[in-house]
């Protein structure tokens, strides 16, 4: 069976972006600059608060549960009328998204282990150095074998291999 990748465009919350709007609403700033796609690109977002809820483009979110995320290392979607966290339930794994650092790309945590190492280094970072140890070069062949979101076959076609084949 073939695997075709739909691209769909949803707004992510992190805790970053949670901190974000908290310390607009306790500036009473109206507007703050937002990612909603983990550090990729900001936009500016009208925020308004109404008592205990706070309306994001449309989307209200309990003030309480942004606080919440602050502590978190979850990485929520802004679905519908819902905010829910990035993580499912499958084959008897629990696989989720977990935040790293700011303006970084998040690691995929399956059963509570990281598919990369998450302290002091980025999961990009880390792929790379793998791919550097791996001394993947101009016109190899690699195969990757389950090591978390793509990172590392992007690092070795980056790094000249021809192709990479993800298992």
């Amino acid at each position: 069976m073939e695997y075709k990748y739909v691209y769909h465009k949803k707004k992510l919350i992190s805790r970053y972006t949670a901190t974000k709007i908290i310390e607009a609403l306790n500036t009473s700033r109206g507007y703050v600059k937002l990612s909603f796609d983990l550090g990729i690109s900001e936009e500016d977002v009208k925020i308004m608060n109404y008592d205990s809820i706070v309306v994001i483009d449309g989307f209200k979110i309990e003030i309480d549960l942004l606080k919440e995320l602050i502590d978190s290392n979850d990485i929520y979607c802004l679905e519908d009328e819902d905010i829910v966290k990035v993580a499912f339930y499958a084959d008897g794994k629990y696989y989720k998204l977990r935040y790293v650092a700011e303006k970084a790309a998040p690691t995929l945590e399956i059963n509570g282990i990281h598919m990369h190492r998450i302290v002091g280094v980025t999961p990009w970072e880390d792929s790379l150095m793998k791919v550097k140890a791996a001394k993947i070069q101009r016109g190899l062949k690699v195969l990757d074998i389950c090591t978390g979101l793509g990172y590392t076959a992007i690092a070795s076609i980056n790094m000249g291999a021809s192709s990479v084949v993800s298992v």
